[in-house]
């Protein structure tokens, strides 16, 4: 039980596609790209690159850019908006080289 999620990917299904309309309804899920991310037909794009969320407030500026990396994709990114506590640093201790002994066979 997760109380932020986040799915993304190429779901080959449009939002307006039955089977994701309750798939996104039972999880309160809304998409965060509402432009076309597929030119497979250049007449008729379509948005099948989606980015899930059920806490959407918590994003902005989403968008699509072309990349040249792909013949029919757009990427899609957006910018998280909330903050996110750090975890405490992993403190290290190394060795003190203040009272180091070259020659091994003696103790310091």
């Amino acid at each position: 039980n997760y109380d932020n999620m986040l799915l993304f990917g190429d779901f080959n299904a449009d939002m307006s596609d039955e089977s994701m309309e309750d798939f996104c309804s039972v999880y309160n899920f809304k998409n965060l790209i509402s432009e076309p991310t597929c030119y497979k037909s250049t007449t008729n794009p379509s948005s099948i690159d989606l980015m899930l969320t059920n806490r959407f407030r918590s994003f902005d500026n989403s968008t699509t850019i072309e990349t040249g990396l792909s013949d029919h994709h757009k990427m899609t990114l957006t910018v998280l908006k909330t903050y996110v506590k750090k975890r405490e640093p992993i403190k290290v201790n190394y060795r003190n080289y203040r009272s180091f002994c070259q020659d091994s066979s003696f103790a310091c």
